[in-house]
């Protein structure tokens, strides 16, 4: 009868054969999924890099929202488009979701509290100070580690990296993404100029949800092994757009 092997020199014998972790390199995020960070991945700057407004209305001074004020407004706030000047006593700033807030504004009122005319907004008594704005750094601040070396990119962490494109890491993961190592840092194509201007990667021009979508389905065919023909996936888009609107 032939010995049984030790379970320990059994274990040797299976590691001995077990190929040796290959070395870090740089991958296309396509070919990415089912590979393994070799570095964290850092925020290269902090989102949203300013304080900006979490709802459309008028950015306001806290210290005017006392009775029913009527307040001058002066100017408008958009995303990319801040509000060069001041917010000064009895003045308001029109604002919109994600545009930065105005200097000397603490208060966003939201604009179903209030009546415009004549350049002037009429703000419903009672509304509270300090509300709607979110702080520079909510989602992450520069050097948050974002993804941690030892992860393996499934299709939800693919995803991601698509989406921090454009909001952590410009340019970093046009080409060449971290799918073992991180690229080095590439400057953006589109420089942020001041106060209320975002950066922004090439990733911009290429409408980035549908980027992380088609990034997202390719993941799932590749776990599936099953690639839809073009015929099918329009079908499948007809039926799902026509029962959106049929309920």
């Amino acid at each position: 009868m032939t010995p049984l092997t030790p379970v320990n020199a059994a274990l040797k014998q299976v590691l001995a054969s077990v190929q040796k972790p290959l070395g870090a390199e740089n991958a296309p995020l396509a070919l990415a999924h089912g590979r393994t960070l070799a570095a964290d991945i850092l925020a290269q700057r902090t989102q949203p890099p300013f304080p900006a407004s979490a709802m459309d209305g008028y950015a306001v001074r806290g210290a005017d929202l006392v009775g029913s004020p009527s307040l001058r407004v002066i100017g408008m706030s958009a995303a990319g488009h801040g509000f060069a000047g001041t917010v000064g006593p009895g003045e308001a700033v029109r604002i919109f979701t994600g545009a930065p807030l105005p200097l000397g504004a603490d208060s966003i009122v939201i604009q179903e509290n209030t009546k415009a005319g004549d350049g002037l907004i009429a703000v419903a008594p009672g509304m509270p100070a300090a509300r709607h704005i979110r702080p520079a750094g909510t989602d992450f601040s520069q050097g948050d580690v974002l993804l941690r070396a030892g992860q393996r990119l499934g299709q939800g962490l693919v995803e991601r990296l698509v989406h921090l494109a454009d909001r952590a890491l410009p340019d970093q993961i046009d080409d060449a993404v971290a799918a073992r190592e991180l690229v080095p840092w590439v400057e953006p194509v589109i420089q942020a100029r001041g106060r209320g201007h975002v950066v922004c990667s090439r990733h911009c021009q290429e409408k980035p949800i549908g980027t992380m979508r088609s990034m997202g389905l390719r993941c799932q065919t590749e776990q599936t092994s099953i690639m839809p023909s073009a015929d099918d996936f329009f079908t499948g888009v007809r039926s799902f757009t026509a029962g959106a609107v049929a309920t």
